[in-house]
């Protein structure tokens, strides 16, 4: 299970409290950790930032600001074994990796990308803001 800043996720009467509860409880930031274990599970900011960590203690999904203008986050997502999964910034550009770690999916900010096949060669090159939207793409949409 996982407890909140040190102790149960329950209030003084021994309700539980939800996300936005937790959150309400404590202005500043939401803290849980996982039942008999030093590790922190998910750790979020104020400012919307936030870490998820497996029970090993390897990073499982971090969101962090860009530091630009107008705010904006990065996102990364591990598996518990530490293989990056997915990383995202602000402004759309980022990768999906196939369960071996080799890209899936490129995409640039502009919307051009690249499918690619678990062997590490390129399926297609598509375009988000064209019709060329990738194969993958349409067919969950039908």
């Amino acid at each position: 299970g996982i407890r909140r800043n040190g102790s149960s996720a329950s209030g003084s009467q021994g309700e539980k409290y939800s996300d936005e509860e937790a959150c309400q409880q404590n202005e500043t930031e939401l803290r849980l950790q996982y039942d008999k274990s030093p590790v922190e599970a998910v750790h979020v900011r104020r400012d919307g930032s936030c870490t998820v960590r497996w029970p090993s203690g390897i990073m499982a999904v971090s969101i962090e600001p860009t530091g630009r203008p107008g705010g904006g986050f990065r996102c990364l997502a591990m598996t518990e074994k530490g293989t990056v999964v997915a990383s995202f910034d602000d402004l759309g550009s980022g990768t999906l990796n196939h369960v071996n770690g080799k890209t899936f999916l490129s995409v640039a900010s502009s919307g051009q990308g690249l499918l690619m096949s678990p062997s590490g060669e390129v399926d297609e090159v598509f375009n988000v803001a064209s019709a060329s939207a990738p194969r993958v793409w349409e067919s969950q949409s039908g």
